[in-house]
């Protein structure tokens, strides 16, 4: 069963996610998730951020720190690997 995610936007908007995969590093928790939307390149367009749940709402907070945007990337790459058998 594939995991999803709704968000729900400030302007009320809701979009559909697929979550891709989940992860802890330094005592926080990580989501990586598409929504298969293709960028420019035919590739499929994939977000990560850091979640907390509150409840039985999760609330997602925008990656800033570099160590962590690295630590995202290589994790997004080995997945890819992992996935794509490469």
């Amino acid at each position: 069963m594939e995991e999803s995610l709704k968000i729900i936007y400030e302007n009320g908007k809701e979009k559909e996610y697929s979550v891709l995969a989940t992860f802890e590093y330094n005592n926080k928790e990580f989501v990586v998730y598409t929504d298969y939307e293709l960028d420019e390149n035919k590739n499929a367009k994939i977000y990560s951020a850091i979640y907390k749940t509150e409840g039985n709402i999760v609330k997602l907070e925008k990656v800033r720190d570099v160590k962590e945007i690295n630590v995202v990337e290589k994790f997004i790459k080995d997945l890819e690997k992992n996935v794509l058998n490469i």
